[in-house]
């Protein structure tokens, strides 16, 4: 697991609402919800990722969705406070897509 990199989001998430963007198995995301965000929302594209995600961490401020990170149209603009993504962009058809989604909902 690679969990220094969501380090650097601890002491921002605090009362707000955030995306993990290409959360994989979701470890993330709980850690999220547990430094105090409002709610942490993990959209990943693997079906087997979220299946893990929502069994192991799945909660009452945690939501895990199968879905590409490129569009985001289940969220409406404006509904994220904060986005972390890490090792993602490399990885991805369309990262200028990905960039904009993000720009939208935040």
């Amino acid at each position: 697991m690679h969990l220094n990199r969501y380090f650097v989001a601890k002491n921002l998430c605090k009362d707000k609402v955030v995306l993990d963007a290409a959360c994989g198995e979701g470890y993330g995301t709980y850690l999220l919800s547990k430094w105090g965000a409002k709610k942490a929302v993990g959209v990943d594209i693997s079906e087997a990722a979220v299946a893990h995600a929502q069994e192991v961490f799945g909660g009452e401020k945690l939501e895990f969705l199968c879905n590409t990170v490129e569009k985001l149209a289940m969220f409406p603009s404006n509904s994220f406070d904060m986005v972390v993504s890490f090792e993602t962009i490399e990885h991805i058809q369309d990262p200028i897509a990905f960039l904009k989604e993000i720009k939208r909902i935040v």
